[in-house]
């Protein structure tokens, strides 16, 4: 959307909106923008007013400093979530890293002034990660000779479901990310992962001659790339359910748990709370020694919040999770005999560069509680 000097850029690579109809220029230099905007209507948290997903590029081709005012209008009627969006990082063409930048809520729409650099400025609710980022990032690791690269499946739109494999051990770790498009922190804990996994530490050394690593690193890649939140399509379905709409990627996804049968199961979200990590897994004397191994990132302003469902469902009197709440994790549990677990690392007062530490971090954590695990 060209607007004299000052424009902004959507309708590429998982922006939201995907659309320049989503943008509009009230001035110089003050912008709206409709995030949910979409030409069709959507459900669950692809519904108007219901998604965490933003990202745009803001472009400056005057040859100074512009203060540019950009009102982010959520079009959330019930303004419950608003307290989760008053940031979002940017990141200029000199930048290295990601900075996050306060945004003033009025209403439902988030107001963001910036001093916009010369060039061009991403602005986004969570540090971009879209589907050609996958695509390079597979490619890169896919040179190295420990590394084995499989075309696990297509998504519904013909996109890449990658599998890569790391390690020669008995014991089966599978780690999958991005099943919710807007969660792009999946995807950097998994790249720090990988590049450890490769690196001349040790210890990385020694868990890859006893553990066997696969890689399911963007699974919703339509979703990513349509800029959606959670779906794969606009009324799709969700990929952290077992059961859910009919859908090439969720087929994917249990065609490789089938043939793989983990025994270690470890998916990987962001959720917006702000001051919590989540682990959530049924086994609550291994998510007890994974918070053992990996204490709480209070320098990054985080506890964990362990989601025990031994605990839960004693509660609900209930042996199993139920059908419509199983997610990857209870599926490999109760058909492979796995240990499944999820992690939410949420992006508030982290960058990459943390998110992908936090990733190693995790790993690390699980591989020790397993280690501990079956030395008892």
């Amino acid at each position: 959307m060209k607007r004299k000097n000052i424009w902004i850029h959507t309708g590429y690579d998982g922006s939201a909106p995907n659309s320049e109809e989503g943008i509009k220029q009230i001035k110089e230099n003050v912008f709206v923008i409709f995030p949910s905007w979409k030409k069709e209507k959507g459900i669950g948290q692809e519904a108007k007013g219901k998604g965490f997903r933003l990202g745009f590029e803001v472009i400056n081709e005057t040859n100074q400093t512009q203060e540019v005012i950009l009102n982010i209008d959520w079009e959330d009627e019930e303004r419950t979530k608003m307290k989760l969006r008053d940031f979002v990082f940017i990141k200029g063409e000199k930048d290295t890293e990601w900075q996050l930048i306060p945004a003033f809520i009025q209403g439902s729409i988030s107001i963001v002034k910036l001093n916009l650099p010369v060039g061009r400025t991403l602005v986004y609710l969570n540090p971009k990660y879209n589907y050609s980022d996958n695509e390079k990032f597979v490619e890169k690791v896919s040179k190295n000779k420990l590394v084995e690269k499989e075309k696990a499946g297509e998504s519904e739109e013909k996109r890449n479901i990658w599998l890569l494999k790391i390690g020669e051990g008995k014991t089966k770790v599978l780690i999958m990310a991005r099943n919710h498009a807007y969660e792009s922190a999946g995807n950097y804990c998994v790249e720090g992962m990988v590049e450890w996994l490769l690196s001349e530490d040790s210890l990385s050394k020694y868990f890859l001659t006893n553990f066997v690593f696969y890689f399911l690193p963007m699974t919703n890649p339509d979703g990513v790339y349509n800029g959606l939140n959670r779906l794969t399509s606009l009324q799709g379905a969700d990929l952290n359910r077992v059961i859910t709409k009919p859908d090439k990627a969720h087929w994917t996804i249990k065609k490789t748990l089938d043939e793989i049968q983990p025994h270690l199961f470890i998916n990987i979200h962001n959720w917006m709370d702000k001051f919590k990590d989540g682990l959530l897994c049924r086994r609550g004397k291994f998510a007890r020694k994974i918070k053992f191994y990996m204490p709480d990132q209070i320098e990054y302003g985080k506890k964990w919040y362990i989601e025990d469902e031994e605990v839960i469902f004693q509660k609900r009197d209930i042996s199993i999770c139920p059908n419509p709440e199983k997610s990857w994790k209870n599926y490999c549990e109760e058909n492979f005999g796995s240990i499944g677990l999820v992690f939410e690392f949420p992006w508030f007062g982290r960058n990459t560069k943390i998110m992908k530490e936090t990733g190693v971090k995790a790993l690390k954590a699980c591989l020790f509680a397993w280690m501990e695990l079956m030395n008892q």
